[in-house]
């Protein structure tokens, strides 16, 4: 292998690196291959002990786009916050909080901060998020929780989950970045053909000719056309992150795929503050949003066993007031009651007893789900009380 080829592979292995974007456990990333089959995809492979997972983007032209959203990490209620959130992958249980977090009555929060990924509550860590810009959202959000006073705090939070679940501003708010990203998109990909299919071949044909040194002009040209437009992009849409877009900006000039990976650095935190299950409405088809839209149902009539402590009570008051109503609600406006109830039915007989958070069926001995943190599996009301064959065995 020549120096060349050796270069030209080291920086296609970089490049594939940066097609990967990282997403808490409660997370969703939207992604699409040509912008139109939008797909909500859960991180995989996932480190737990880091709280997050990554999710594999579109690596070539149109370069596709990704936005994620998640779920509050967290529980509010009349009396305070809970670190501990009642939504979780499925089959799966829900996040756990970060060590040394605990719950806070709001007369005794003063301070609510975000560093990084972290938020923190009177300095000291309480959940863990996406990324820095979702960090500062949810502080955001529960400064003003905390500035209402009690009387008005529970109508504060119910405006606040309802925001959170307005798809329509969502899709509004996407088609007109799209619209806007459509020359950047342009450039994207041309500074892409020009790396990876014009470069390489008249290095090979040319050596260090001239034919070689206009290669490398036009792609340095393209670079500074992306980094200047992902900075006058950037700076409407996120005005107070200067110090992230001046470093991709300089970073840009220098390292053509963060040239070609612009678009995900303008859209990952574009949809921050809405609930996945509100991208999904936004974004994808009907059957799609119904496939994503099943699970967090069921998961929000049957949740996964917390405790009895005030950090899952809160968090299971913060379920039955606030969350289940709004998810449900935006299913209804969305898909109409029959899918609703289609979700949250018996799914079809193969065995006496079924989880009914996850749908795995399982022997007539069996009482719980390991899988989905101890939950009782129901009886299924078509059943014959015949075992099949392949179910998982009992715990």
């Amino acid at each position: 292998m020549t120096d060349g080829q050796f270069l030209l592979l080291l920086f296609a292995l970089i490049y594939l690196s940066d097609t990967m974007v990282w997403v808490s456990l409660s997370g969703y990333a939207a992604t699409s291959r040509w912008r139109k089959d939008w797909r909500l995809r859960s991180p995989s492979p996932r480190f737990e002990g880091l709280g997050g997972g990554l999710v594999t983007l579109q690596p070539f032209p149109p370069l596709g786009t990704v936005f994620v959203a998640e779920g509050w990490p967290f529980s509010v209620t009349q009396e305070g916050v809970s670190p501990v959130s009642p939504e979780g992958p499925i089959p799966g249980t829900p996040p756990t909080p970060l060590k040394g977090s605990q719950c806070w009555k709001w007369e005794e929060i003063e301070r609510i901060s975000a560093d990084r990924k972290r938020l923190l509550i009177n300095g000291g860590s309480f959940a863990r998020t996406s990324g820095e810009t979702s960090a500062r959202h949810l502080a955001a959000l529960l400064r003003r929780l905390r500035s209402v006073g009690p009387a008005g705090r529970e109508e504060a939070i119910h405006r606040e989950v309802s925001r959170a679940f307005r798809s329509r501003d969502a899709t509004r708010r996407v088609a007109a970045l799209l619209k806007a990203l459509r020359p950047l998109r342009i450039n994207c990909c041309l500074l892409f053909v020009v790396s990876f299919l014009v470069l390489p071949p008249v290095y090979w044909w040319f050596g260090e000719g001239r034919p070689t040194w206009i290669a490398l002009a036009t792609m340095w040209l393209l670079m500074v056309q992306c980094s200047v437009e992902y900075v006058l992009i950037h700076r409407r849409l996120y005005p107070a992150q200067v110090g992230e877009r001046w470093q991709h900006f300089f970073l840009g000039l220098l390292l053509p795929h963060h040239g070609m990976r612009t678009l995900d650095a303008l859209t990952r935190n574009f949809l921050v503050g809405y609930h996945p299950l509100a991208m999904a409405a936004a974004l994808t088809g009907p059957e799609e949003f119904r496939r994503f839209a099943a699970p967090r149902c069921r998961d929000a009539r049957h949740p996964v066993p917390l405790g009895s402590d005030n950090a899952p009570r809160w968090a299971g008051d913060y379920l039955s007031q606030h969350l289940r109503p709004a998810l449900e609600s935006l299913v209804l406006s969305q898909a109409g009651p029959e899918p609703l109830r289609e979700c949250l039915a018996a799914p079809e007989a193969e065995s006496p007893r079924y989880c009914p958070r996850c749908h795995v069926a399982y022997g007539s001995t069996a009482e719980i789900c390991p899988d989905c943190g101890g939950i009782p599996l129901l009886e299924h009301p078509d059943s014959s009380g015949k075992e099949t064959a392949g179910e998982p065995p009992a715990p």
